[in-house]
């Protein structure tokens, strides 16, 4: 693991639930400006149980940004 994949996963790991629910949401919501909050808090709360997938969006947002979706 390089320097970057552990300090993306101890920030990951240093956020509690509605932290990371929060973010995800946020991170949904500029990338689909399309969705409704309801749509993009619900969606955040599916992904929180799938580390995989959490941890892809959070990392592809830290490394590369926000890529809106139209």
């Amino acid at each position: 693991m390089d320097i970057r994949e552990n300090k993306i996963k101890k920030f990951c790991n240093s956020l509690d639930y509605w932290e990371t629910v929060n973010l995800l949401t946020m991170i949904l919501k500029a990338n689909n400006p399309h969705w409704s909050e309801p749509d993009c808090y619900s969606e955040a709360t599916a992904i929180f149980g799938d580390e995989k997938r959490k941890k892809f969006l959070i990392e592809e947002t830290l490394k590369t940004g926000i890529h809106t979706r139209r």
